[in-house]
């Protein structure tokens, strides 16, 4: 869940669930980016869901008191009210570090 949410034109995440559900069919883009929190878990690993299956993965390795930090951005079409989702999948129980290095966005592509 991604609390601090900067735009949310058309209103479609929800800052609650952290879970965004299309207003509009069309091409969306997403990116994602995470940041190991070398205090707790040094190994992280997130999946992007759409309609709850995996579309995509991203994985961040902090070691020797070091931060990491991975990311994966990916376009994929959506009808309206399907859902876009974020959670981390390995370890159980993982960490990640906050502040602005963990993010997720995600606009509509609109062609002309």
């Amino acid at each position: 869940m991604f609390e601090h949410v900067e735009v949310n034109t058309g209103k479609g995440y929800n800052n609650n669930t952290g879970v965004f559900t299309a207003p509009e069919d069309g091409l969306y883009s997403f990116s994602v980016s995470i940041t190991s929190d070398f205090g707790h878990s040094h190994e992280l690993q997130v999946a992007v869901l759409k309609n709850g299956i995996i579309i995509a993965k991203a994985h961040a390795h902090g070691d020797s008191g070091h931060l990491d930090q991975g990311g994966v951005s990916l376009i994929t079409g959506l009808m309206t009210e399907d859902n876009v989702s974020v959670v981390l999948v390995d370890p159980e129980g993982a960490s990640l570090y906050g502040g602005s290095l963990t993010t997720f966005s995600g606009h509509q592509i609109v062609l002309k």
